[in-house]
C-alpha cells in the first residue's frame, strides 16, 4: 500500500515538473514544446518566465526590445546589467549553440 501512494506521489510530481516547465501560458497560448526544451536544457526558466517577473525579465518583457538572434546570443554569453536596470545581473552562459539561440530569439520575439 505505501509502494501505491508513493507512486502516486512521485507521479504527480513529475507531471508538476513537466507541467512547470512546458505549459506557461498567456492568454492560453502554451509555450512550443521544442521551444520549452530549450529553455529547460539552458537553463533559462530558472530566471525567467515567458509572462511574468521571476529573478529577470519575462521573455515577454525582452521580445518588447525587438532584439535580434545575435544580439540575444551576445547577451547570454556576455550579459549587460544596463539593459535591464532593477535586475541582478545575469550571469555569462558561453554553451548555447546559435542554433539553439535562433529557435528562442524567434519564439520570444513572436510574444507580442
Amino acid at each position: 500500500m505505501k509502494k501505491i501512494a508513493l507512486s502516486f506521489i512521485l507521479f504527480g510530481v513529475l507531471y508538476f515538473l513537466e507541467s512547470f516547465t512546458i505549459n506557461f501560458t498567456n492568454s492560453n497560448k502554451p509555450i512550443p514544446k521544442n521551444i520549452s526544451i530549450l529553455l529547460t536544457k539552458h537553463t533559462c526558466i530558472t530566471c525567467h518566465n515567458p509572462y511574468k517577473r521571476v529573478v529577470g525579465p519575462s521573455f515577454l518583457s525582452i521580445s518588447k526590445k525587438k532584439y535580434n538572434a545575435e544580439k540575444i546570443a551576445a547577451l547570454i554569453a556576455n550579459p549587460q546589467p544596463t539593459d535591464w536596470p532593477g535586475f541582478p545581473p545575469m550571469n555569462p552562459i558561453k554553451n548555447v549553440p546559435f542554433e539553439d539561440v535562433k529557435k528562442i530569439a524567434k519564439w520570444i520575439n513572436s510574444l507580442e
